[in-house]
């Protein structure tokens, strides 16, 4: 049953991550009560959906900012549908008359914001724990006194799942499931209007662009006298203001079904285009040319309006089970701006007039978005109530309902009615909203300007004076109100004329009725025709303090926040400014160390692995030293980041090091092929945790605008290492080989007490108290088990084809299939819902960018590691260098990707651009690839040194760009899931960077083995063992007669392996054209940062206020004025328009 119950033991289940969803996630995370948020979708960058639409913000916005963190609402512009236009850049909404494109009226439209559904449930859902792919099939209270459960309310999935809770909240849109199980299946179902709507997104000219946005820069509405055809254009994407080719608009047509020809076929898609462009004949520009410009095969959807007619007072049984947005209320779309007509909530006019007009844009959801805003705003305020005793739940859900049910059924009801008036020529025409707008009424002048809810806005003040206004008594939320009486304004308007009053029960319920409450009375002055306002006399509570009627005090004034709550721009409150603590350098050293470790172990074995190979007789399984390390540390990688997600990144990245330092002794004391194997595979599982670790700690600490230089910093630290490698390598391998491993061991050491000590990140099972078990059973076992065995059978298949068998032999062929069988398979279950939480989650793969950038990662490390590989061979057996010799020449590789790193990470963050470094890197990358087919036996240091150079400096200048942009569209939730995923591509790249070339390289050498005159020779090349010979003592024991013959075919044979080379890096930079340049985050939303990075600080108010704004005197028989702190407690708390400790 409902008690009152404490923040710690309420939990709030929500079904539906939509807006409304989301929003009452992130109000009751701010206020710091329990909750679980599910999603039927399984796409967390929500891209399943088949449509994107625009919506307009206008009046919710209080409710949003009431819910939203500091740091999100600061944001809010990266959800504007063009984030370049300011708050006040538009005042009105034109409507023209369709056939002769003259304007019948501006709607006022005072701070109407274009957003976008995509971009606000992307910034909605950053720091939120969603459960997607969770499809309710059941919702039920559970009233067992048996069950340790009883008085709470279980949700079954479809997947077998369940979850019990508190109170759940169906915001799963207008078809609601929820809504299903509180009021029965057949009185949850939608009614049909017969008004139909073509709906559908478009990218046009940039001459038609600019002309459609020359009559507002945000929508422009038409309606056609023949047919009342409504014809709507608004910009809904504008990723760069500078192109115009580059914006998407949304086009929509909506018609009462029975002005549609009957040789109209609208059932096919190739008939609604033929009806629309139709349509878009008749009308005038720039309508007109819009139909025109709408190609041929385009898909053009077309739905009809539905409402919840049944709308009523449920059964919410005891507070358990409730519907907020779409769910509770879902009604027909409305078209114009709310703050010229506002609804009728209660009217005390006995006989209202029959046909009530309420005008909000909501064709795009913008009327179901603000109501949706407000019913998330309080859901979230009454929920406040419960956590802090003050009220059962059961009262504060049904004083939530209460309000809800009076404003949505009489939003619903004007919806439907304004569905058939707008439709029509001549109802249109003799509407009041009409007759206001062309008259330019001015509502009454005995009541004063009052402090409007906009007043309280941190919007830049518009030139027009024109917006709604209320009176909010002491203590209570803007959000609470239940009594509202139609507004009449027009557009020259310096106030509105309406004023509302929280219901007693909404008073009583948050403890802050005032003691004299009786003494409210209500007072209605009757004005002429199409101009009735109404006021409510406050005459008995105290005004002493309230100074000349009609104005506030001097002492009293507003006060406006100092910053923007919803900047246009990319600057940052002082509270967003990302500094480095003191622990920040510390914590950058403990990640950099064990990266040095990595760097070293995979350049000094490629030195001495020609010597290594001979000493340990490893044949053909040579390239498996390389290879089983590089695997190992790539298949792991994402299950890593699942563990980093769970344990956060500092345990796991201690076990890392540790068990890198056994693979290491391993391998050192290794007396046999399969040892040496065997360490190294071990040694892999540890380099790939430390890569993956240090690349996530990175993102955790530094934003990605700011991340460039320490990425440099990072590289340069790893190309420290790759430097090093070949000359120990090379030193190691004349000396004793044996210690390519055992120097890393005491290494080790030092890092696992570095980390331990200086390491101080957050997160983890620890702090958030979770099982371990449970945590573990999380992993994608089965997904990280068709990863491994995938790469590995593909692996095997390159790696030996051709070498000792033929490509056509069944044991080259059979695990080629086998791995791309795999692939297939794990692609299906990382999708599925059998898989809870997959290792590459589909929604890090959901957009363009981040797909080429993780294309352009796995090219990236193809070449990168395999032109690595490949060096030693080409100085030591065709240029006829010593190991240690050879490993300076491979020197200025590493040096000049060390170089072009430090310079491409910072002018990423000093531009903001990643595009333009990928452009040049891989352009660079292929001219000097190409440019490699000219290397010889003769070629002097004055060739090879700059090719080298060319090609580095290429492979180093997008080397720290690549992470950042597969990251730049994804929600800072995923760093962890995207982390292990672009590790394990750019793995997957340096793997097949050594098996493909290698086949390549076998193939071609096998056919050259013929030219080599001793049988000796040619005996010990065939079938792939070339390579572990491809050392200058194995040439010239055979004396100058073979020698020439094996220097030119290993020369011929690496040349195959420079032209697979080129054609990768030529086919990564014709990739760089379709990437998008997005713009990238400048804070950090993570709770795996420095645990000794500040709070977000509260901004005060400037000291100094704006002057009070004009009033007009008032007759103290009018609402009485309270001093500004009495009428707003909140306006101390900047960013966040309303406290909820005032609720």
């Amino acid at each position: 049953m409902a008690t009152s119950t404490t923040t710690k033991d309420l939990h709030v289940l929500i079904v539906g991550a939509g807006t409304t969803g989301l929003l009452i996630a992130q109000g009751l995370k701010k206020n710091g009560v329990a909750f679980t948020i599910f999603e039927a979708e399984t796409d967390s960058t929500y891209q399943t959906r088949p449509r994107e639409w625009g919506m307009t913000l206008h009046w919710g916005s209080s409710h949003l900012a009431s819910c939203l963190p500091d740091h999100l609402a600061a944001r809010f512009h990266e959800a504007y549908a063009d984030p370049s236009l300011k708050p006040d850049a538009v005042t009105g909404l034109p409507i023209f008359n369709g056939k002769t494109g003259d304007l019948i009226m501006e709607m006022s439209a005072d701070h109407a914001v274009r957003v976008s559904r995509k971009k606000m449930r992307s910034l909605f859902s950053h720091g939120l724990d969603v459960q997607y792919g969770k499809h309710v099939v059941r919702a039920y209270p559970i009233d067992d006194p048996a069950s340790h459960h009883n008085g709470r309310v279980r949700l079954e999935f479809e997947d077998g799942g369940h979850a019990v809770g508190h109170v759940v909240a169906g915001t799963d849109g207008a078809k609601s499931l929820l809504r299903e199980s509180i009021v029965g299946l057949e009185d949850a179902q939608l009614t049909t209007v017969p008004v139909n709507l073509f709906n559908f997104a478009y990218t046009f000219d940039p001459e038609l662009s600019l002309r459609i946005r020359e009559h507002n820069p945000i929508f422009i509405n038409s309606i056609h006298p023949d047919h009342g055809t409504m014809y709507w254009l608004s910009i809904m994407d504008v990723p760069d203001p500078e192109k115009p080719e580059t914006w998407t608009f949304q086009v929509m047509q909506s018609w009462n079904d029975k002005t549609t020809p009957p040789s109209a076929d609208l059932t096919t898609n190739q008939g609604r285009l033929k009806f629309f462009k139709a349509r878009c004949d008749e009308y005038a520009e720039p309508w007109r040319s819009v139909g025109r410009a709408v190609k041929d095969g385009t898909t053009i959807p077309m739905d009809r309006l539905t409402y919840w007619e049944k709308s009523r007072k449920w059964d919410n049984r005891r507070g358990r089970m409730t519907l907020c947005g779409d769910a509770a209320h879902p009604m027909t779309p409305r078209k114009f701006p709310r703050s010229c007509v506002t609804p009728v909530y209660k009217t005390l006019d006995p006989h209202p007039p029959d046909l009530i007009v309420d005008t909000m844009h909501s064709a795009d959801r913008g009327q179901g978005l603000n109501n949706a805003l407000q019913d998330a705003s309080n859901f979230v305020s009454a929920l406040v109530s419960v956590s802090k005793g003050s009220a059962t739940l059961a009262d504060a859900v049904q004083a939530y309902e209460d309000e809800l049910l009076e404003r949505g059924q009489t939003e619903m009801s004007i919806s439907l009615k304004q569905s058939y008036l707008i439709h029509d020529w001549d109802t249109l025409m003799q509407s009041p909203m009409v007759k206001i707008a062309q008259a330019g009424l001015t509502p009454p002048n005995h009541l004063p300007r009052q402090p409007s809810l906009y007043d309280m806005q941190p919007f830049p003040q518009s030139t027009s004076s024109s917006r709604p206004s209320s009176i909010i008594p002491p203590t209570i939320n803007a959000s609470q109100f239940s009594l509202a009486e139609t507004a009449v304004q027009s557009p020259s308007a310096s106030h509105a004329t309406f004023v509302r009053l929280p219901s007693t029960s909404t008073l009583a319920l948050h403890g802050s009725l005032p003691s004299k409450a009786s003494s409210l009375k209500r007072s209605h002055s009757t004005t002429p025709a199409d101009e009735r306002t109404v006021s409510f006399g406050l005459d008995e509570l105290e005004t002493e303090k309230l100074g000349t009627p009609g104005t506030l005090p001097d002492n009293r004034r507003l006060a406006r926040p100092t910053l923007p709550l919803f900047p246009s721009g990319d600057s940052q409150t002082p509270s967003e400014k990302w500094t480095r603590t003191k622990g920040f350098w510390r914590s950058f050293i403990a990640m950099c160390l064990p990266l040095l470790l990595s760097a070293l172990e995979g350049s000094v074995t490629n030195t001495a692995l020609p010597t290594i190979s001979e000493s340990l007789n490893l044949g053909t399984s040579f390239s498996w030293v390389a290879t089983a390390f590089l695997l190992a540390s790539t298949i792991f990688q994402p299950m890593y980041s699942q563990l980093g997600d769970m344990w956060g990144r500092k345990a796991p990245m201690m076990v890392a090091v540790t068990v890198f330092a056994i693979g290491s002794a391993v391998c050192g004391v290794a007396q046999s092929g399969a040892v040496l194997i065997v360490g190294r595979i071990i040694q892999g599982l540890g380099t790939g945790g430390i890569d993956l670790f240090a690349e996530m700690i990175l993102c955790d600490i530094v934003p990605l605008r700011k991340r460039g230089p320490y990425l440099a910093i990072k590289h340069i630290v790893f190309a420290v290492g790759t430097c090093l490698g070949p000359l120990l390598g090379g030193v190691f391998a004349e000396l004793n080989w044996r210690w390519c491993f055992y120097c890393n061991i005491p290494v080790c050491f030092v890092a696992f007490v570095i980390i331990y000590l200086w390491l101080d990140v957050g997160g983890g099972i620890k702090s958030r108290e979770v099982s371990v078990l449970a945590e573990f059973k999380k992993i994608d076992y089965t997904g990280t088990g068709m990863l491994t065995f995938s790469v590995v059978m593909l692996l095997i298949s390159l790696s030996t084809g051709g070498a000792p068998n033929p490509w056509s032999h069944w044991t080259i062929i059979t695990p080629m299939v086998l791995g791309l069988l795999g692939f297939m398979s794990l692609a299906f279950w990382e999708r599925s819902t059998y898989c809870k939480f997959p290792i590459m989650p589909p929604h890090v793969f959901s957009n363009r960018t981040t797909n080429i950038a993780f294309a352009l990662t796995t090219i990236h490390g193809f070449i990168t590691y395999g032109f690595q590989f490949y060096l030693p061979p080409f100085f030591q057996a065709v240029k006829g260098s010593s190991p240690s010799q050879s490993g300076v020449e491979v020197m200025p590789t590493t040096l000049a990707v060390v170089v072009c790193a430090a310079v491409g990470g910072p002018l990423m963050t000093l531009w903001g651009k990643y595009k333009p470094m990928h452009i040049l890197g891989f352009a660079t990358m292929t001219l000097g690839l190409g440019l490699c087919v000219l290397l010889g036996p003769s070629t002097p240091i004055s060739v090879w040194l700059p090719l080298q150079l060319v090609v580095a400096g290429g492979l180093g200048i997008v080397i720290s760009t690549m992470l950042p942009a597969v990251q730049v569209k994804l929600p800072e939730s995923s760093t962890g899931a995207a982390a292990g995923s672009w590790a394990f591509l750019r793995g997957t790249g340096s793997l097949f960077g050594v098996a493909i070339p290698g086949a390549v390289f076998n193939v071609r050498f096998n056919s050259l083995l013929a030219t080599i005159p001793s049988p000796t020779a040619r005996s010990q090349l065939a079938k792939g063992q070339a390579y572990q010979h491809a050392s200058a003592a194995f040439v010239k024991s055979f004396g100058s007669k073979n020698e020439t013959h094996i220097v030119n075919a290993f020369n011929d044979s690496l040349k195959c392996v420079w032209i697979v080379f080129a054609v990768l890096a030529a086919t990564a930079f014709l990739l760089t054209f379709g990437e998008q340049q997005h713009k990238m985050r400048k804070q950090l939303n993570t709770k795996y940062g420095l645990k000794s990075a500040p709070q977000t600080p509260a901004i005060t108010p400037a000291s100094s206020a704006p002057p009070t704004r004009p009033s007009t005197a008032m007759p103290s028989s009018a609402v009485d004025h309270h001093d500004a702190e009495a009428i707003y407690p909140m306006v101390q708390i900047p960013l966040n328009l309303r406290s909820n400790e005032d609720v």
